[in-house]
């Protein structure tokens, strides 16, 4: 049995902890028995044109994630990803990153949709049900635009992302209103060979639930999808791998047997 984390960032994302070196993040690894880990630091592509944010070192990290491969490679199996985020807003910036850096592991994500800001920062308590629908509809729209607008993609990221914050207000998402949407990019997925993460930073951080959640799970298989990563969307070394174990079993329950991992920058199952 393998434990793997594909979602963790260091403290050359905007928001790591400032603890998070790559190398912190390899040992608190290997403490708690993980095998394989992709290191998945923000890329906002929005980030230098519109002025937000901090802007990523890439050229830093990247020194620092092939540091730590050599230091750590004989006993973690270690993955130079990118978080890339909101891609299909300026596409160009995004590509041009994937041309320049022999990114091993792209997790597309969307934080934001085109002129709004990120859904963190939305107080879903003032936004009611049929504004909230046509959000998470946009959503979906624009991420799918965004498997289209991207050279390389390996995995979407926490695809509910935006229920999180919902919750934050004490909401609850009926996400069956959403299944039409949901299926018409697991199928991209599906076809594309595109793997769909199982993100469980909400169920570490007491929410109650994964995303996406098992129901959403289960329809991304019943539309082909057989690829998914596990992901802690760890911040700091305190969170790397927490609540992996408990991700496995619920991919097993709907009936995922293995996860994509990266090994020798060649995609491979492993079992759960």
């Amino acid at each position: 049995m393998a434990f793997c984390d594909y979602h963790i960032h260091t403290c050359y994302s905007f928001d790591g902890d400032r603890s998070a070196t790559p190398e912190a993040i390899c040992k608190a690894a290997i403490e708690r028995g993980l095998t394989d880990i992709a290191i998945t630091d923000h890329f906002e592509v929005n980030a230098i044109p519109e002025g937000i944010d901090t802007p990523y070192d890439a050229d830093a990290a990247f020194e620092s994630v092939m540091q730590v491969k050599e230091i750590y490679g004989k006993r973690l199996n270690i993955t130079y990803g990118i978080e890339l985020g909101q891609a299909s807003q300026y596409p160009d910036i995004a590509n041009d990153f994937l041309r320049k850096y022999p990114v091993e592991f792209v997790l597309a994500s969307l934080h934001n949709l085109r002129g709004k800001p990120d859904f963190y920062y939305m107080n879903f308590s003032a936004i009611d049900e049929d504004e909230t629908s046509s959000l998470y509809r946009a959503y979906l729209s624009e991420l799918l635009e965004m498997i289209y607008a991207l050279d390389k993609i390996d995995a979407i990221g926490h695809i509910t992302y935006p229920f999180r914050y919902i919750a934050r207000a004490g909401r609850v998402v009926d996400a069956s209103q959403f299944y039409d949407g949901l299926a018409d990019i697991f199928s991209v997925l599906a076809k594309n060979d595109i793997a769909l993460e199982l993100n469980v930073s909400t169920y570490a951080k007491g929410y109650g639930f994964t995303m996406p959640t098992p129901d959403i799970l289960s329809l991304y298989r019943e539309c082909g999808g057989r690829l998914i990563t596990l992901g802690t969307d760890a911040h700091s070394p305190s969170a790397v791998g927490v609540a992996i174990p408990y991700a496995a079993e619920l991919a097993k329950s709907v009936g995922f047997d293995s996860a994509l991992v990266i090994r020798g920058g060649q995609k491979e199952l492993i079992k759960l």
